[in-house]
């Protein structure tokens, strides 16, 4: 038997998508699948189950009756099946059913797994449709289900579980239920699990995850032809880096970032970021004061150069109002737009140029240059040990400068550049088809 949550990406077996795709081809434009036509859509398509042996227990109703029956909250829920809407109630079936499937070392939800899910409401159009033939209450209802579809009764029917169709952070069931619903018939891979992180708000502000759904809707039939990595591989590799059986959603991102896909690396570079920079920041985001600390040696390194900063601009001031060399204003600008945010050396080049107008300021800003150096290092490995994440110090410095923004400020500028890196994308993808 498999551990629980083993193989969860593959939550929505081949028979239950088959099922799905059959629903949402036949329900009518404009409302949701329920539980009742899902139902039938299952007992249509699965072949290695004896359904008859239900039928002759309740009763076989009219296919009418599964449709004509309507979910007790008919109105369309968050979560769709290749675009089409799931009412309230057959979502929460399905969250049940991946939930079950995942605690029982499913490899999958299997069509006995969601029959029962979609008849546990007593008040579901599935349920209410099967009850309506004959005098068969809904407990017995739920122990033929069980017994003629599954073999086996399932525990934890009767206690409350996660429901709801939006994922809990430590169950990755629902996670990857969620990527598999939004591939619909096309095998999830990693692209749909970032566009359901996104889409939930895991990925934090300074990773730009506002803009990475509009991204995917864009750029991702581009991005996959250059080749993406399952969900299942991104699960596993989650489980084996963390020695958990269970990834929550920043453990899941760690792992398709680690070891990224050129699909996952297209799609970042049309919001400017590298896999190391997202992966960052979503885990600085997962923060539960929403703030970070600054270690002691951080603090130390950046007061110390904060003296030599200071001290550069004031003898650079008093240059100018000595001599009123008032062109060297500018020098002013890029002594104080220096390390972490851009590289020492270009600090090391303001030194040289300030050597000629003033040799102290030029020492102080070669001791602010090397410092930058040393605070930087010190940042970056404060910042590893926080995310477990290493940036290099060029994506660091990237990073630094994305959170001098504002959310919609960094939103602004990336919105803007968004459609011209698109078409990068898209051209280059289209350049490897034909190689």
């Amino acid at each position: 038997m498999t551990k629980p949550g083993e193989n969860a990406a593959r939550q929505v077996g081949e028979i239950v998508r088959g099922a799905l795709d059959l629903a949402a081809r036949e329900v009518t434009p404009g409302t949701p699948i329920e539980t009742g036509r899902l139902f039938l859509a299952l007992a249509r398509v699965d072949a290695r189950e004896d359904w008859s042996r239900v039928w002759q227990e309740v009763g076989y109703p009219a296919p009418g009756t599964f449709v004509s029956n309507h979910d007790p909250d008919g109105r369309p829920a968050e979560a769709n099946w290749s675009g089409v809407a799931l009412s309230a109630a057959a979502a929460r079936a399905l969250a049940r059913a991946a939930h079950l499937a995942a605690t029982h070392g499913m490899p999958a939800i299997t069509p006995g797994v969601l029959a029962v899910a979609l008849v546990l409401e007593p008040g579901s159009a599935a349920a209410v449709s099967l009850l309506s033939r004959r005098e068969v209450g809904h407990s017995r209802l739920l122990e033929v289900v069980q017994d003629e579809l599954l073999g086996d009764r399932l525990d934890g029917l009767d206690r409350p579980v996660e429901t709801t169709i939006t994922p809990a952070a430590d169950d990755p069931s629902l996670w990857c239920l969620r990527a598999a619903m939004h591939a619909g018939s096309r095998d999830p891979d990693d692209l749909d699990l970032l566009g359901v992180l996104a889409a939930h708000g895991e990925i934090g502000a300074s990773s730009n995850g506002s803009l990475i759904v509009p991204a995917l809707e864009q750029a991702a039939d581009a991005a996959r032809s250059l080749g993406t990595a399952t969900l299942d591989s991104v699960v596993r590799a989650a489980k084996v880096e963390f020695g958990t059986a269970t990834p929550g959603a920043e453990q899941l991102l760690f792992a398709m970032t680690d070891r990224p896909s050129a699909a996952m690396k297209g799609i970042l570079s049309v919001i400017g970021l590298s896999p190391k920079q997202l992966a960052a920041g979503a885990a600085e985001h997962g923060e539960p004061s929403g703030r970070t600390k600054v270690g002691g040696r951080v603090f130390a390194w950046t007061l110390v150069n904060l003296v030599f900063l200071l001290a550069t601009i004031a003898l650079v001031v008093q240059d100018i109002a000595r001599n009123a060399n008032w062109w060297e204003l500018v020098l002013l600008l890029a002594v104080f737009y220096g390390p972490p945010a851009v590289s020492s050396w270009f600090s090391g080049a303001v030194s040289v140029v300030l050597a000629v107008v003033n040799p102290w300021a030029a020492l102080t800003m070669a001791a602010h240059s090397l410092l930058g150096w040393f605070q930087e290092r010190a940042e970056r490995q404060a910042l590893t040990a926080r995310t477990g994440v290493r940036l290099t110090p060029a994506e660091y410095r990237g990073w630094v400068k994305r959170r001098r923004y504002t959310a919609k400020q960094l939103a602004r500028n990336d919105r803007m550049r968004l459609p011209r890196r698109v078409a990068v994308l898209v051209r280059s993808a289209a350049a490897g088809a034909r190689a």
